[in-house]
């Protein structure tokens, strides 16, 4: 690749601008935190809330000041999306995991852990901005490449719209897919997580575990899913809705998953209408059906596709 002067020149800038905007998001998300846990919000809740808010704090910028260009085609929500979907995958579940295990394991403060994890995870911002996020795109790569992967995630929330009105689940009905292993053990889980995210139980020593122990192994195990962190909208009595809810977000992602490595691995050229036969058989298989009982085990189906890559 050929450089000039001139384009090092920009990229300095560039990189210089980026860090600006870095540094307004962690401001705005650190005071949004702070000002969380001083109301006496849980702390994860708090660090959910304060991400969300320094990710759009960032989108913003990142538009305007940073990565903006004449006669732009990029697609604002698909810019978004993938701020999102990054920033998801990996800033959010990372930072959280980082912030719970220096608050609960090595004992950090809840104000100092936030600018711990944030060394981690800031480098990665730049990265995933530059180079996947905000990469020129054509009108042809978005037809191209997105259109069809839409099209079958679309899909796959009309089979699951279609599924919960014929069974009824809730919240179109009572009925929960939670029905062996999922209602004996994983929803009384739920109602656990849903005590520490409130604060009202701890990770690190609960009763909940025998006569007293150390609960962090199994929330790792079993809990720590960036899904789960939707349970702070819903109250206990609601757990069954809830539990449907995250099955169907998981295949439907699923499905976004492997209609992403299918258009990734055959250039953009698969038929759209074996995209979708293909990546919602892959999404509704036996194993995920299956296994939506104890839902944990959906982490997989979604995340393999990407594994592969």
């Amino acid at each position: 690749m050929k450089f000039s002067k001139e384009n090092l020149k920009n990229s300095i800038i560039q990189f210089f601008k980026f860090g600006i905007v870095g540094f307004s998001s962690t401001l705005v998300s650190y005071a949004v935190y702070s000002l969380l846990v001083l109301l006496k919000m849980q702390y994860l809740l708090a660090n959910a809330l304060a991400f969300i808010v320094g990710t759009l704090n960032s989108f913003l910028w990142n538009s305007l000041f940073v990565f903006k260009k004449n006669n732009d085609t990029r697609n604002p929500f698909l810019v978004l999306l993938k701020t999102f979907t990054t920033y998801g995958l990996t800033n959010l579940l990372l930072s959280t995991l980082l912030l719970a295990l220096f608050v609960e394991r090595f004992s950090v403060s809840k104000y100092l852990a936030p600018i711990l994890v944030l060394i981690i995870t800031v480098p990665l911002n730049f990265i995933l901005n530059k180079y996947w996020a905000y990469k020129k795109q054509n009108t042809i790569d978005i037809k191209q490449k997105w259109l069809p992967i839409f099209e079958s995630t679309l899909f796959s929330v009309c089979v699951f719209t279609i599924l919960f009105l014929f069974l009824h689940l809730a919240p179109f009905g009572n009925s929960t897919l939670a029905f062996i292993d999922g209602n004996l053990t994983f929803l009384d889980q739920l109602a656990y997580l849903k005590d520490v995210l409130e604060g009202k139980n701890s990770i690190k020593y609960t009763f909940s575990q025998g006569l007293g122990n150390t609960y962090i192994g199994n929330s790792i195990y079993a809990l720590f899913s960036p899904f789960n962190l939707l349970l702070v909208f819903f109250s206990k009595e609601n757990l069954n809705i809830f539990f449907n809810l995250v099955c169907a977000l998981k295949i439907i992602f699923a499905c976004f998953a492997m209609s992403y490595f299918l258009q990734s691995v055959f250039k953009n050229k698969l038929n759209t209408l074996f995209l979708i036969f293909l990546s919602n058989g892959y999404a509704f298989c036996e194993y995920a059906i299956k296994k939506a009982d104890v839902n944990l085990w959906l982490n997989g189906v979604y995340m393999l596709p990407f594994i592969f890559l």
